[in-house]
């Protein structure tokens, strides 16, 4: 059975040229992504941008709905119907991944009393931007606290932790209880992140994006929507508006980890309990936007 992405590319694949056009234009009038995000998107670069911004189920919910806006209902019932296939097909899970989304689950609905934001500040730990991490499409600024998405590439030099895709880490490592705040910007979101140093760096798979392996967690903030992914297991949020500045706070030893929306009050967007093995570093992937390290 071929991949998502595969089956999404095949779809978009059978689209001409004006007709993608018109497929990426219903994408921004859906409020998915800006004009620039799009401009010069080819069909795999489409599929790529979709997969990353809502996940696979997501992914092929939105296709489909706007090929059958199209008038293409036999290529949007081919791909709804190959999707379903591969949904029976995997209903006899593997028991290890039946237990990653159990532990998922439980973290999602477990609850923890919301801190103040001065409760949260005495555990602040100022971080920096790693240089030697950063991907080429990002440009650092600010004494490396601000990361932007970019056309041009920059002129890093090459170094084996550098990223292949669009994200860098932190030079430092969140030990005990850490807090931290970021403030992010961009219509085609950000993933706040939290990964092991031993994360790939090269290529363009799972094993190297975050959230999707088991070496690091992400909450991805948009306009529209906000989802947290582990281990390629993404989990829709059920919150509304979300203040762009967004604290995070980590008990290393707890194995607690929780994004805050902070504004003048201070409200839980998600938490989740897990168990970390190693350090961690905080992180960002940033396509077409910004996200600054703040305090």
């Amino acid at each position: 059975m071929a991949s998502v992405s595969e089956q999404l590319l095949a779809a978009l694949d059978d689209l001409v040229t004006d007709e993608l056009k018109r497929f990426k234009w219903y994408l921004r009038n859906r409020n998915c992504f800006s004009a620039a995000a799009l401009e010069k998107a080819d069909a795999p670069d489409t599929v790529d941008l979709i997969m990353k911004r809502f996940g696979p189920e997501k992914a092929v919910k939105i296709t489909v709905d706007i090929l059958r806006k199209m008038d293409h209902n036999h290529v949007a019932e081919q791909l709804e119907n190959k999707q379903k296939q591969a949904q029976a097909e995997s209903s006899i899970e593997d028991p290890a991944l039946v237990e990653a989304n159990s532990k998922l689950i439980r973290g999602t609905f477990t609850s923890i009393v919301p801190r103040t934001r001065n409760d949260l500040l005495r555990y602040y730990h100022r971080l920096t931007l790693d240089l030697n991490t950063v991907n080429k499409r990002l440009r650092l600024s600010e004494s490396n606290r601000v990361i932007t998405g970019t056309e041009t590439e920059q002129l890093y030099p090459d170094h084996r932790e550098r990223f292949d895709v669009c994200q860098v880490l932190c030079r430092e490592s969140v030990f005990g209880r850490c807090y931290w705040e970021t403030e992010w910007s961009g219509s085609a979101g950000v993933f706040i992140s939290l990964s092991y140093k031993s994360i790939s760096r090269k290529g363009r798979g799972n094993e190297c994006e975050f959230g999707r392996n088991d070496q690091s967690w992400s909450l991805f903030c948009s306009p529209s929507c906000y989802s947290f992914i582990h281990n390629n297991i993404w989990k829709d949020l059920p919150v509304k508006s979300i203040s762009s500045r967004i604290g995070v706070f980590v008990d290393h030893s707890a194995g607690t980890l929780s994004f805050y929306s902070v504004s003048d009050t201070m409200s839980l967007i998600h938490t989740v309990q897990t168990t970390f093995t190693q350090p961690l570093y905080p992180g960002f992937n940033v396509c077409y936007g910004s996200v600054k390290l703040c305090l």
